[in-house]
């Protein structure tokens, strides 16, 4: 089955790209207009599934709670489903990973850090919104610097930012002699679209004094072959009135490759963020083979790179979405299972990476390859001790 975006992401294009009015049915559908059937025979399943509510926790029954981090890795098999999507639909809001004042700080699993739409035609009419969601799921490069050739010595002259004003700057590009001219007179530019003057006012707005004029950014979707992982923050409780040690999905983020340059003691300089997801995430071609953008040509990577997460999604109102998305099942095509049943039922794996602790820290701070795993069963066998001492009181 060919690889289409994950179920996430695709949730998050059709909820930002809603169509007005349009109230598209969720779910894979058996009966089409015209009385077209899709099988043998017509289902009698509802196309659009309400997710089931979790069993009421009271306060006073909630006994004891641990705060869990973990990673479903998608090169494990048992995990491969969750990364090969079979329809498509959904609007969720989106949790960035850290704050606009604080990049450095990823605490965005706090769930703090919201894109907030008003209406679901904010990705077309707020033009913040939109660039938000855009930087959020895609990734790219800055544009190629605006230039022209020279009459004479047919060589390009890249456009800069003077300390003039846009009208008088442009007036004496129209003006400079060197620059080649059509029949009629009028100054004759490598791309002549791109010389449009409210489009160059843009990219005049967007330089600073004396650097160049840039071309608008290249922007490419991320698809699932970019996903490495998604990271889950669950809680681990035991129910007294059902006497049950339960566990619970709070929110779940995509993970993905970002380059990385160990190297660099300033990352920071030039205005750019340390791990700017936008221009330095790797993504993958068809091929199989890492790849990054420069000036909107794809390029092979065979640099460092680490893995961080993209955004963050609450996972009960993710539920919503998840119900009506469906599981593929290679024994039996009758046979569908919903996204939110893969998740309630648990069936997948996933390591702790971190739990609770007073220094907020990951398991791999303070403890290394295969001894992070033993750590890591090590707080699982404690919580299983921790219920088998409870009854035997």
């Amino acid at each position: 089955m060919k690889r289409i975006f994950s179920i996430f992401f695709i949730s998050l294009f059709s909820g930002v790209f809603a169509q007005t009015g349009n109230d598209v049915l969720r779910g894979p559908q058996n009966t089409l207009p015209d009385g077209v059937i899709d099988g043998i025979v017509v289902e009698d399943e509802v196309p659009v599934r309400s997710r089931v509510e979790y069993e009421y926790v009271r306060l006073a029954d909630y006994a004891k709670s641990w705060r869990v981090y973990s990673r479903i890795d998608a090169r494990e098999i048992v995990n491969t489903k969750l990364f090969y999507p079979y329809d498509n639909l959904g609007d969720l809001t989106i949790f960035k990973v850290s704050s606009e004042d604080n990049p450095l700080v990823e605490d965005g699993y706090q769930l703090k850090y919201a894109i907030k739409s008003n209406s679901k035609d904010d990705f077309w009419n707020n033009k913040s919104y939109r660039s938000q969601i855009t930087r959020t799921f895609s990734t790219g490069s800055k544009g190629a610097p605006l230039e022209v050739f020279l009459a004479e010595s047919q060589k390009s002259q890249i456009l800069m930012k003077s300390g003039k004003t846009f009208d008088a700057w442009y007036d004496s590009l129209l003006n400079d002699p060197n620059v080649p001219r059509t029949i009629d007179g009028v100054a004759d530019y490598e791309q002549l679209e791109r010389m449009d003057t409210a489009y160059l006012r843009l990219a005049w707005n967007a330089a600073a004094d004396g650097t160049e004029l840039y071309d608008k950014d290249i922007v490419q979707p991320i698809n699932s072959q970019c996903i490495t992982a998604y990271n889950i923050k669950e809680d681990w409780f035991f129910d007294k009135e059902r006497s049950m040690l339960d566990k619970r999905i709070i929110a779940i983020a995509p993970v993905a490759r970002i380059k990385y340059d160990p190297n660099d003691n300033d990352p920071t300089k030039d205005g750019i963020e340390p791990y700017d997801r936008y221009r330095n995430l790797i993504s993958v071609n068809k091929r199989g083979e890492l790849q990054v953008y420069d000036k909107g040509v794809p390029i092979e990577y065979t640099e460092e790179f680490i893995e961080l997460e993209l955004f963050w999604l609450y996972f009960p109102q993710l539920r919503h979405v998840l119900v009506n998305y469906y599981v593929y099942n290679d024994q039996n095509d009758a046979y569908r299972m919903s996204y939110d049943d893969l998740f309630w039922k648990r069936m997948f794996s996933a390591r702790m990476y971190k739990k609770t602790d007073q220094y907020d820290r990951s398991v791999e701070d303070y403890r290394y390859g295969v001894d992070a795993l033993y750590e890591a069963e090590k707080f699982k066998e404690t919580m299983r001790t921790w219920e088998t001492d409870l009854w035997n009181y």
